[in-house]
């Protein structure tokens, strides 16, 4: 598949939709709860739509946080997922933390995604094999992670809305003493794509796809490793849309020795 023809058309599509939510940033955010008691503004709406009449032309099946479900994705090798607003609380805060999230799968694995930063001017993107980049005001810039890191000189930036006691206990469990709080998971996994943190994590509990798809390639193209708390593999366009046991993000390359810090933590808590 040639999903490298889709870049451009990618990267006009997310930072119209930036444009246009960041009218909405700058005056009244009407804010509303969604099923699930999540927020939800008038600006996920606004994105989802330009992004969804824009990606309509590649005859793609997209999954999107904010659309109706399309089976067609099951048929599909190809499939976008779309996140309108990752960090929609950091949008509603004006804290600036807070992306736009396109990625594309090709049989559950992402081979494409760009991430957009509107507030600050940010667009971070990566194809599979072909390493990540980041534009800052239109120069482009090769994204590199910060391979030195250990448990002992690790930092970690963590969420500021959704971080528990839990997780504050593994990363020092582990060693980790630098703990910086921020927004979504699209900036947590561009500051380590950017060499500026080492890890992010979730232990348990749920993600959905569109958290992480786009993100993820660009942190694994940066040279940095994604997979669940037990050592899998992510899974895309599944039935679910959930990512059940959560995630490592980090530059930390020793995996073996990750997976048994969390196995420890497991035990130890359970006890």
């Amino acid at each position: 598949m040639d999903y490298q023809q889709y870049l451009p058309l990618v990267k006009d599509t997310i930072i119209e939709a930036g444009k246009e939510i960041m009218k909405i940033y700058r005056g009244e955010i009407k804010v509303e709860q969604k099923e699930d008691k999540s927020p939800i503004t008038q600006a996920d709406v606004l994105a989802n739509t330009i992004i969804s009449q824009q990606l309509e032309s590649t005859g793609i099946p997209i999954l999107s946080e904010e659309s109706e479900e399309d089976a067609n994705r099951f048929d599909s090798d190809a499939v976008w997922i779309i996140d309108p607003i990752d960090g929609t609380k950091g949008f509603i805060n004006k804290d600036g933390e807070f992306a736009i999230q396109i990625g594309l799968t090709y049989h559950g694995i992402p081979v494409l995604g760009v991430v957009y930063m509107p507030a600050f001017d940010k667009l971070y993107y990566a194809l599979r094999g072909e390493g990540a980049v980041v534009e800052e005001g239109g120069v482009p810039r090769k994204l590199e992670v910060d391979k030195k890191a250990s448990f002992e000189n690790a930092h970690i930036f963590m969420s500021k809305n959704h971080v528990t006691q839990e997780m504050i206990d593994f990363a020092k469990s582990i060693g980790i003493e630098e703990i910086h709080h921020c927004g979504g998971i699209g900036v947590k996994f561009s500051l380590i794509a950017e060499g500026k943190s080492h890890m992010d994590f979730k232990l348990e509990g749920y993600c959905s796809e569109w958290d992480l798809c786009a993100p993820q390639i660009i942190l694994e193209e940066a040279g940095g490793y994604v997979y669940d708390t037990y050592g899998n593999q992510l899974e895309y366009n599944t039935n679910h849309t959930k990512i059940a046991n959560g995630y490592i993000a980090t530059t930390i390359e020793d995996k073996e020795k990750i997976l048994q810090h969390i196995m420890d933590f497991r035990k130890t808590k359970n006890n």
